[in-house]
């Protein structure tokens, strides 16, 4: 952003910016007749990646592709036949279970990119 806008926030007093609990005054006053109220009147809300639908759909060959039996066997302490059933589970709609599959993937990435780090007698040892 530029410092000059930057500047001109700053120098303007509290009461533009923040009042009763209402934040970005200005912003919205500027855009209210071009945007929606509703837009404006709605709680706050947080971005989410939809990782739900991805590993259903467009990312489902790449999950199938780095979490098979072979990889699993190298996630120490896994119990590979329920984590297939749980990744069966999402694949087929049954349950969302894309937390679950989001996490060993990361796993299994780090794990294979730190080898060393993989070896049981290391884990046991922290």
């Amino acid at each position: 952003m530029d410092y000059r806008v930057i500047e001109f926030a700053r120098s303007l007093p509290t009461a533009f910016k923040y009042q009763n609990g209402h934040q970005k005054l200005i912003l919205k006053d500027i855009l209210f007749e071009k945007v929606p109220a509703a837009f404006f009147n709605r709680p706050k809300a947080g971005f989410t990646m939809p990782f739900q639908h991805w590993f259903r759909n467009e990312l489902k060959e790449y999950v199938r592709d780095n979490l098979t039996r072979e990889r699993l066997k190298n996630i120490p302490g896994i119990h590979i036949k329920r984590t297939e059933e749980i990744i069966h589970e999402h694949m087929t709609g049954k349950w969302n279970r894309y937390p679950q599959i989001w996490k060993l993937l990361v796993l299994s990435q780090w794990l294979s990119k730190n080898q060393r780090a993989a070896q049981p007698e290391l884990l046991n040892a922290y």
